[in-house]
């Protein structure tokens, strides 16, 4: 006799005895055995209900009741070696799960198998998503370089990337803000050559891709009052004769270009 009809990992006892018309004998001594376990069915329709932003969801049906767990895998279709790798290990009965962290503008791509001490299934189909582009980091740190009475040279730092441009906008004392200039991808520095002396400025810059704009940076103010240099003290008449004077002062400054010298008649106050 051959019984076909048995379930894997399971302990099975059988015995025998003979009939005829007038009756059944004693039953035999018990023959117990034990079926192997046998690897789990493949789990199928890998599927992805929901997917929004930089995560997705996946779901799938568990096809076997002797699973250990499942092993997922991903496949990002950017990456170097274009090959699946483990993304986890679920528990058995486990049917769906949630992937975060996903890079944007980004195709993956998934198949899951279940597996137990006697080995693995087949894989399940495959479940294909791409995620969306999302606007940029914004940039910050945005600073003062350098100021001449001629220009201001502001930087910033670049904290995306996937941005396509930066936006620079400027207010003027306390007007409306407007755009500066649209600069390229991994620009870090601007030099402004608009701008007026004794005048309040505003920056702000911004980052854009095809998603949107990104927050916007810190708020830089510059007042372009000019760097005056300080005054000379103890001036003072160092040495007088017929022929003339000797004047000397303190030089207090570092930035001069010059002095400039003044006289008037005593009693008068139009110098000249």
């Amino acid at each position: 006799f051959k019984d076909t009809n048995l379930s894997p990992a399971m302990d099975y006892s059988y015995r025998v005895c003979a009939y005829n018309s007038n009756g059944v004998s004693k039953y035999s001594n018990e023959s117990i055995l034990t079926t192997p376990q046998i690897p789990p069915s493949a789990p199928l329709n890998l599927r992805v209900p929901v997917q929004g932003g930089t995560g997705t969801s996946l779901l799938w049906q568990d096809t076997s009741s002797n699973e250990s767990g499942f092993l997922l895998e991903r496949l990002m279709e950017t990456s170097d070696s274009g090959t699946y790798t483990e993304l986890c290990r679920l528990t058995p009965n486990t049917v769906n799960y949630q992937d975060n962290n996903l890079l944007p503008d980004t195709d993956y791509s998934y198949r899951i198998l279940s597996y137990n001490e006697a080995g693995v299934s087949g894989y399940s189909n495959e479940a294909m998503v791409h995620t969306p582009q999302i606007p940029p980091a914004a940039p910050d740190m945005l600073a003062l370089m350098k100021f001449n009475k001629h220009e201001v040279t502001i930087s910033w730092r670049d904290k995306s990337q996937d941005e396509e441009g930066f936006i620079l906008e400027r207010m003027t004392d306390k007007g409306t803000w407007i755009t500066l200039s649209t600069l390229k991808p991994n620009s870090l520095q601007f030099a402004d050559k608009q701008i007026k002396l004794n005048n309040r400025y505003s920056y702000r810059v911004c980052a854009y891709n095809p998603a949107g704009k990104s927050g916007y940076s810190n708020m830089l103010e510059i007042h372009t009052i000019p760097n005056l240099p300080a005054a000379p003290t103890d001036f003072k008449a160092a040495f007088v004769s017929d022929k003339g004077v000797v004047l000397a002062w303190m030089d207090n400054s570092t930035n001069e270009n010059g002095f400039k010298i003044v006289k008037a008649v005593k009693g008068q106050k139009d110098y000249k």
